[in-house]
């Protein structure tokens, strides 16, 4: 019997290959020079390259003696979870975010000085007159995050909540501050569509909805999901029974961006759903809310 030696020659190749090291991403603050003095403010400056994160602690050790103490990056609109004003009481989130870092320099053209205030004052203009560029002259990197403050997840989230590119189908979420849990009902539907010879009388016969519910912990619920199954429209009887079926872990980044991550054994799926709320009317509360726990933390 001939042995094929292709796996020996694929095992060589592979081993051959040189080594790709993951990127560590660190994140620093970048705060005034002159500390102290108004506005007062800062954001987060998450950065990957080993050269530029020398650089940032050396700013850290030496201030603007160390050279190119100006930051140049990229921003967008929205938040992210990530840049805060972490000098601020209960680190509240900017409506901006970095998207890209440039470099550090000396200076720069002149309307991309101001401050991450300024920037928050009217972001939309800030893009339009800039680019979506920001390079500050009275900032510098201060000082290094272990970690960026984690988003915490509060009642303010209590809301619909969708994935655009599913329509017709979402999830209702409610926090529970007071026993530490998280509640969810999923509108979906059938893996299949059923036969048209199956018959609904009320809705139609491809409608499911599941319920999970779970302890959560600063930006993370992990839920069990429960199936309802047996019982009839506004009647108590028959009572409906309830089996588990799986997990959803529910992760959100900012007041109006998430992801449920689910594994439903019974249909062998698992996968990941990006959401975002059906109305923004809620995340004013929502921020407040979370800045209030970050302060009092």
């Amino acid at each position: 019997m001939k042995i094929s030696t292709l796996p020996i020659w694929i095992l060589l190749i592979f081993c051959s290959m040189p080594q790709v090291a993951v990127a560590e991403t660190i994140f620093f603050v970048v705060s005034e020079i002159a500390p102290d003095t108004p506005p007062g403010d800062s954001y987060v400056l998450p950065l990957e390259d080993a050269s530029d994160i020398a650089h940032a602690r050396d700013l850290i050790a030496k201030g603007p003696s160390a050279g190119d103490a100006i930051v140049v990056a990229e921003i967008a609109p929205g938040s992210d979870g990530i840049n805060r004003n972490v000098l601020a009481p209960g680190k509240p989130q900017w409506s901006w975010h970095l998207v890209n870092f440039e470099s550090f320099a000396g200076n720069t053209i002149e309307i991309l000085d101001g401050s991450p205030t300024m920037v928050e004052e009217d972001v939309d203009f800030w893009m339009q007159n800039t680019g979506g560029f920001i390079g500050f002259w009275g900032y510098t990197v201060t000082a290094e995050l272990d970690e960026p403050p984690k988003f915490l997840i509060n009642p303010g989230l209590n809301d619909a909540w969708f994935n655009p590119d599913t329509v017709g189908q979402g999830f209702f979420i409610n926090v529970f501050p007071d026993i530490g849990q998280m509640f969810m009902a999923w509108f979906t539907y059938d893996v299949e569509r059923p036969d048209e010879s199956i018959p609904a009388q009320l809705g139609e016969a491809g409608h499911r909805w599941l319920t999970a519910q779970g302890a959560y912990a600063d930006n993370q619920a992990v839920l069990d999901v429960w199936i309802a199954k047996g019982g009839i429209f506004d009647s108590p009887e028959p009572a409906p029974s309830l089996d588990m079926d799986g997990e959803i872990v529910v992760e959100f980044s900012n007041c109006n961006a998430g992801t449920v991550t689910y594994d439903i054994p019974s249909i062998g799926r698992q996968g990941v759903v990006p959401i975002e709320r059906l109305a923004l009317g809620n995340v004013p509360l929502c921020e407040s809310l979370e800045a209030q726990l970050q302060q009092a933390r």
